[in-house]
């Protein structure tokens, strides 16, 4: 097939929800289905991030995704073009503004104080406003040759992205006055309609990266909206969401870069979120250990900032994210390297950043607070860094801390196996779900837990991947028989609002629910899977630490605690 045919293609495929026509991210009310609790997801905007540095990470990370299925639909396009991908939308989210929580707070208790966001009940941007936006940036990168990109390193990138986006409009019979971006830089006087046509074509679910511009549209909403638009989605009919624990992330130190919004402003959003929303939502606040070691002196340290969020202000639990740089432990070990403005050439750096997270453990064990860590190879900052989240590297954590509770996120890709290609269950003790395995295995680490967010096999893409979702289904079966018996330690999450980005999301829950069904789980072990495993994990049962603290929290604000058991 060669490219003008791919594009044809992909311009005739029904994409689905994030991407359906115009703004439409609420879906129709979906029959009334299985009660859960989302232990994964996230209700953070474009202020809560760095961005420049964000967008490349989780936009390149979607690249090397999509080239490692040959299937997919997106696997042809090179990498020039997913550059200037994300260049272009990390100009169209900086341009766009995001609500600082200052500006959240102010509109969660004043109405006329939500600006621009005021136009509809969901305070959501008028698409034209959005358009108008787009259209002037691809307007200013054709001016300035790239120059004036604010991702730094994919300036020349944009071009490449722009021709192909021109060459999807063609292959959909929209006739453009100029056919690459080297002819509409010639031409600025004649240009102004046609960047409006592309941009409209962008944002109306038409281009195959239309849901990219549709979630970077979202980051730039009120985390409030986020939070309708999820419930919108997955439980239109208000009786599925049980308890969803959205985490928080902390990029700014590896990332060397700077969120516009402060942790600590975060928090007061997220507390703020927690009272207000029409079924309980409690948060996970971020741990990062550089932030631990090179933290100014004059701020709270990054220990203080959880054990504050966690005693006063309604946080479950905490969030560790290794790719950006560090390992759980052992980051001491020669030759491991780090990048030069985190470690600042300090001998004994890595003893620093372990000796910061070991004093998380031991709080976190005492006070029997949960610990959500990524543990996929994807979404690094660095060149190797997907590895240091590793699932090896927290056996010397559990041995010292055995009653540690900890989920290990993003389980069931089982990337290694099918790596292997025609027998992948032969390489089923390589893969990182297998030391998953031995963890849950091990009767010493009774509360070590694995989540299924942005599970791939319940996305389009990955269920119409017939060959690897059979194998997957294989894989499953195999590490349940071994290690996980009546399931017991498996749990759901969404990984929303990254999940936006991705085709089909609107069927999610449904979709792991028919995955496992299909595999021969029975009603008890997929009760456990949506629900049960959570609240154990979570510590919502009696007697334990997190539900005295969360039965507090609603006490001290005048409201009715939930139960969860």
């Amino acid at each position: 097939m060669n490219r003008r045919d791919m594009l044809k293609g992909v311009i005739g495929l029904q994409l689905t929800g994030a991407i359906a026509s115009g703004h439409t991210w609420a879906q129709p009310a979906a029959p009334k289905g299985r009660r859960f609790i989302d232990v994964h997801c996230h209700f953070f905007n474009a202020a809560d991030l760095p961005v420049r540095g964000f967008i490349s990470v989780v936009v390149l990370s979607d690249y090397a995704a999509v080239q490692a299925a040959p299937r997919g639909v997106l696997s042809g396009i090179r990498l020039g073009i997913w550059k200037g991908l994300a260049g272009t939308l990390a100009d169209f989210v900086l341009r766009s503004r995001a609500p600082t929580p200052r500006e959240e707070l102010q509109c969660l208790s004043q109405a006329a104080a939500c600006g621009d966001f005021a136009a509809s009940p969901t305070r959501s941007i008028r698409p034209n406003v959005y358009a108008s936006r787009l259209a002037d940036i691809l307007d200013e990168q054709l001016s300035n040759g790239g120059e004036g990109s604010r991702l730094r390193g994919l300036e020349q990138e944009e071009p490449a992205f722009l021709d192909f986006v021109l060459e999807e409009m063609k292959a959909a019979g929209i006739e453009t006055p100029g056919t690459t971006a080297h002819s509409l830089r010639a031409a600025p006087a004649d240009r102004t309609g046609t960047l409006s046509r592309i941009a409209d074509f962008l944002l109306t679910g038409r281009s195959v990266f239309s849901r990219y511009f549709e979630w970077a549209r979202l980051l730039s909403s009120y985390r409030s909206l986020i939070a309708q638009q999820y419930l919108a989605i997955e439980d239109p009919s208000q009786n599925r969401i049980a308890l969803a624990t959205p985490a928080l992330v902390d990029y700014n130190y590896w990332l060397d870069d700077q969120s516009p919004a402060s942790l600590k402003e975060q928090i007061a959003v997220m507390r703020a979120l927690s009272l207000r929303q029409p079924r309980p939502v409690h948060a996970f606040v971020p741990f990062d250990p550089l932030r631990a070691v090179r933290g100014k002196p004059d701020e709270p340290t990054a220990l203080a900032i959880v054990q504050e969020a966690i005693r006063d202000h309604g946080f479950l639990g905490v969030k560790l994210y290794s790719p950006m740089g560090f390992r759980p432990r052992s980051n001491a070990e020669r030759p491991l390297s780090f990048p030069a403005h985190a470690s600042m050439g300090e001998e004994g750096f890595g003893r620093r950043l372990d000796e910061a997270l070991t004093a998380l453990y031991r709080w976190c064990q005492d006070e029997e607070v949960p610990i959500l860590a990524h543990s996929l190879d994807s979404q690094a900052a660095g060149d190797g860094f997907g590895g240091r989240a590793d699932p090896r590297f927290w056996l010397a954590v559990l041995e010292e801390f055995p009653s540690l509770r900890l989920n290990l996120a993003h389980f069931g890709y089982f990337t290694h196996a099918l790596a292997a290609g025609t027998n992948p269950l032969a390489a089923f003790e390589r893969t990182w779900e297998h030391q998953i395995g031995t963890f849950v295995g091990d009767t010493r680490f009774s509360n070590v837990f694995a989540d299924i967010s942005y599970f791939w096999w319940a996305l389009p893409e990955g269920r119409t991947d017939a060959t690897r979702l059979a194998a997957v289904k294989v894989l499953f079966t195999r590490y349940f028989e071994r290690f996980d018996p009546r399931v017991e330690r498996l749990m759901f999450g969404t990984d929303w609002i990254m999940t936006g980005r991705a085709n089909g999301f609107d069927r999610y829950a449904d979709n792991v629910e028919s995955f496992f069904r299909e595999i021969g789980l029975t009603e008890p072990q997929l009760d456990n899977l949506f629900y049960g495993n959570a609240v154990r994990f979570l510590g919502l049962v009696p007697a334990a630490k997190p539900a005295a603290r969360l039965e507090k929290f609603y006490r001290d604000n005048g409201r009715t605690p939930p139960s969860f058991t």
